[in-house]
């Protein structure tokens, strides 16, 4: 692997890095998530909730 590849891996890395903590700071006020609260999510708080999983599992590619 070339440099440049690794790179462009480690820059996209850190953008899904930022999105995380982002994520992350608007989910805080409904952690620990309960199944009382993850039945009452708005569907923001549910897209949100989807960005958090995309976001991680892109991490582990």
């Amino acid at each position: 692997m070339g440099i440049n590849k690794l790179e462009v891996y480690i820059k996209e890395a850190n953008l899904h890095v930022q999105r995380l903590e982002d994520v992350l700071k608007r989910l805080k006020n409904i952690y620990p998530l309960t199944q009382e609260k993850f039945e009452n999510l708005s569907s923001t708080e549910l897209d949100t909730l989807d960005t958090l999983a995309f976001r991680f599992a892109k991490l582990h590619y």
